[in-house]
């Protein structure tokens, strides 16, 4: 097997932590929304709190 240079080692490492970067980012996101959307429907009304966002 022909082992990588270092430099495509760097880049694959590079990748990978940008790709994972994004997900978390995503998964903040889709978090922070959904707190988001709950605080504001519980505080309109109480009633409304059947649509269960979470």
């Amino acid at each position: 097997m022909i082992s990588p240079t270092k430099q495509e080692i760097f880049d694959n490492v590079r990748q990978e932590i940008s790709i994972r970067a994004n997900v978390e980012m995503s998964l903040l996101n889709a978090i922070n929304y959904f707190c988001k959307e709950k605080f504001y429907v519980n505080r309109r009304k109480k009633k409304v709190n059947s649509v269960g966002l979470l």
